[in-house]
């Protein structure tokens, strides 16, 4: 397991310093307010790429832990699904970029664009398998290739002065060299295995993954409405000093995927054999994830405008109130990570929908009532509390959910510490 987290976090430490280098390259070409644009795009395909993962991740995962012999029927629906998902996303968000700001043919062509990227990802199903394996390195080296090619390309869009819609065509380039390297991985790795389409796969797939689409839709709703509204009610500017900082706090969301993604072999099988291992490894997952989260949260909340002036220049710094708020919602984020691991093993997905509608609605309230009021930072508020009852205040609501509110309470008010230190050696 942490030979794979190694790897994991490998690829996602190069992708973060990638990422925030050109982030800052391109918040500061561009200004706030084509980078505003820009994000509006990014946030709109955004809260509609669920229909292109169709939720199917942790649920495809399981199956081939359990059922490795039906990796061909299992990858080739999966994949399937997910290719008539990819269509669905391009013409749903074209339609709300017409809908939305009709006058904005630049703005239609990058979600166009957007949303191709993401129907190539199709192929993501055979890093879903390697992730079933335990075996993250085969899949980390195509992504990461991809990944530093399209980031070399968008920064030569903006050094020759390069439009939007280009930057968006580096996206969709992005999404066929990771698509096309991983094929090259699976093929070298199973030969000519091939796979196949069966109904009685893409019928059970489907099945117990559309609470998973519905939720996931919501969940994509409160994590990236903020970002429209303050697109439609304060600008492009707005939203140019907001995505700045929003792009901050979110690179470090690698950290608690990773970390679930290479346990999840593991907690199925902790399941599969006693209940009292199971909730202790579960206990585990939160107090470390809880950890990672404080060590991230506290340079930002203490030097928020030197960290914003450096990456960025003195034109965000104004959004350094922002960078608080929305820095400590990382807390919450990794210690209700594991949820979704959690709903999955138990199969127990319904719950995760309920809780992210629920949520979805109380960000779209607080966002219409705190913004025209407190601006940004209002946003910033919105998005603490909503994921606070997302992740975990609506895990009290229900009754077999509540053992894993009470596991999260324990986590944050500092009691499982001392127990995690002790059980991996770390005192004595």
């Amino acid at each position: 397991m942490l030979v794979n987290l190694s790897w994991l976090w490998f690829d996602r430490i190069i992708r973060m310093v990638v990422g925030l280098f050109v982030v800052a390259w391109m918040a500061r070409s561009l200004g706030a307010t084509d980078f505003g644009r820009l994000n509006f795009g990014l946030a709109l395909v955004g809260i509609f790429s669920i229909f292109s993962r169709l939720g199917l991740d942790g649920i495809l995962v399981r199956e081939l832990v359990r059922y490795p012999d039906r990796k061909g029927t299992l990858l080739g629906s999966a994949f399937l699904l997910r290719c008539l998902g990819g269509l669905v996303l391009i013409v749903t968000t074209g339609f709300f970029s017409m809908l939305l700001r009709p006058e904005d043919t630049v703005l239609f062509w990058l979600v166009i664009l957007l949303s191709f990227g993401h129907l190539a990802r199709s192929l993501d199903v055979v890093e879903l398998w390697l992730r079933s394996l335990v075996l993250a390195k085969y899949s980390v080296i195509p992504q990461l290739v991809g990944v530093l090619l399209a980031s070399l390309a968008r920064i030569l869009v903006l050094v020759a002065g390069g439009s939007l819609v280009l930057l968006g065509a580096t996206y969709f380039f992005e999404g066929v060299l990771v698509a096309g390297g991983l094929l090259w991985v699976y093929r070298r790795m199973n030969g000519q295995d091939g796979w196949s389409v069966t109904q009685r796969d893409s019928v059970a797939l489907l099945g117990e993954s559309w609470p998973l689409i519905f939720s996931g839709l919501f969940s994509m709703l409160y994590q990236q409405v903020d970002q429209l509204m303050i697109g439609q009610m304060l600008g492009n500017y707005a939203l140019g000093q907001y995505s700045a900082v929003v792009k901050i706090s979110v690179v470090w969301y690698f950290l608690p995927v990773s970390v679930v993604h290479s346990v999840q072999k593991f907690i199925v099988e902790a399941k599969d054999q006693s209940a009292s291992l199971y909730e202790a490894r579960m206990q585990d997952v939160f107090t470390v994830l809880f950890a990672l989260s404080l060590l991230i949260c506290i340079p930002f909340v203490m030097f928020p405008a030197e960290i914003l002036h450096l990456i960025y220049g003195k034109q965000y710094i104004e959004s350094s109130g922002v960078l608080i708020v929305h820095i400590l919602s990382n807390i919450i984020i990794f210690v209700g990570m594991a949820r979704s691991l959690w709903a999955t093993t138990e199969g127990y997905v319904k719950f995760i929908m309920y809780a992210n509608v629920s949520a979805s609605f109380v960000n779209i309230f607080l966002n219409y009532y705190l913004l025209p009021i407190y601006g940004i930072v209002g946003a910033a508020y919105s998005t603490l509390i909503s994921y606070a009852f997302a992740y975990v205040f609506s895990n009290a609501i229900y009754n077999k959910s509540r053992p894993l509110f009470f596991m999260q309470l324990k986590t944050l008010c500092f009691l499982d510490f001392s127990r995690v230190i002790k059980k991996y050696g770390l005192i004595r």
